[in-house]
């Protein structure tokens, strides 16, 4: 484990101000740069200390950490947009720890959080989670710190939430509407919640308004734009798609999926329709406005700061968004 002295280091501070950070030591308050400097350094480093109160220690700091499995989806770096808006408004600095998506840096990044001993914690897009990540997420809240979560499982913290399922629903009605009937779902990971309810209510739509007539492919793949290039390898056979329109859980995992088909001969929408989910534009391949659900994710950001600011205990904050319906994807002859 790393000293003190080390972290001050790597941050290129002092010792003193190093410890003010981390140990809530002295009465001068650090800057929000320093601080950031310092909570990045001790990220990097995996420092651990005893996160349990100390007798007479002092109040938590001023300061909000993130941590967010896939920063590079453009939903998601909205949604922390929105926050970090939120945090400068109110006088608190910010912290994003991003994990990739992997298990063993979630739990690491949560022991570094504690020994930090922020006023709150914000976990934006992770999947369902137990065990010892669950159980230091639980000491953490009843160690004074506020938890929120965002977009994720229901760990019965406050939370604001995107009703997925219904606003998926209401973009599979439309597009079978236009005539689809042959449908291949990019779901992501089976253990991302959201994605799988996006999945999930698609297909509800889609059945509802098409009935038997429809036929769907699901196929799973990781929740990022390398992801949906890989998911829709498997609805495409020979060079022709088996499908005539394909939605993917989000507009980044579109994005790949546009690339890869765009390899391969495919044009959108002139030989497969395309949606997406979040309407975050993305670089690369979007070559025609695309399909998606219109979320203000810079609303969903700004909530989940005041929420865990405020310190509510029980409180779930529900958002919805809109079918938009563009050139990706067209009525059927």
């Amino acid at each position: 484990m790393p000293t003190l002295q080390e972290i001050a280091d790597a941050a290129g501070v002092s010792l003193a101000t190093a410890s003010r950070v981390l140990n809530g030591s002295g009465e001068r308050r650090v800057s929000d740069e320093y601080r950031a400097r310092v909570m990045a350094a001790a990220a990097e480093l995996n420092f651990v200390a005893d996160a349990s109160p100390e007798p007479g220690a002092q109040t938590r700091s001023r300061a909000l950490v993130i941590l967010a499995d896939n920063i590079e989806d453009p939903s998601v770096a909205r949604i922390l947009t929105g926050m970090m808006h939120a945090a400068e408004s109110r006088d608190y600095s910010l912290l994003v720890i991003p994990t990739g998506g992997r298990p063993a840096r979630r739990i690491e990044s949560l022991a570094v959080v504690r020994a930090m001993r922020p006023q709150a914690l914000v976990i934006v897009g992770t999947a369902a989670e137990a065990g010892r990540f669950r159980r230091d997420l639980e000491r953490f809240h009843s160690g004074g710190g506020s938890v929120v979560i965002v977009d994720g499982p229901d760990l019965g913290l406050p939370a604001v939430s995107i009703d997925d399922r219904t606003a998926a629903a209401v973009l599979g009605r439309r597009l079978a509407e236009l005539g689809h009937q042959r449908f291949g779902v990019l779901a992501g990971p089976g253990d991302f919640r959201p994605g799988a309810d996006r999945a999930e209510g698609f297909i509800e739509g889609v059945r509802e308004a098409a009935g038997p007539a429809a036929r769907i492919r699901a196929v799973t793949s990781a929740y990022t734009r390398d992801g949906g290039a890989a998911g829709v390898q498997q609805l495409v056979v020979d060079g022709r798609p088996l499908v005539d329109c394909i939605f993917a859980v989000s507009d980044a995992m579109a994005d790949g999926a546009w690339s890869r088909l765009v390899g391969q001969g495919i044009t959108v929408p002139d030989h497969v329709g395309l949606a997406g989910f979040g309407d975050a534009s993305c670089p690369g391949d979007v070559r025609a406005s695309l399909t998606s659900v219109r979320i203000d994710l810079g609303s969903v950001g700004r909530a989940a700061v005041d929420l865990a600011i405020d310190g509510r205990q029980s409180h779930r904050q529900p958002f919805t968004g809109e079918a938009v319906l563009r050139e990706s994807t067209r009525r059927r002859a």
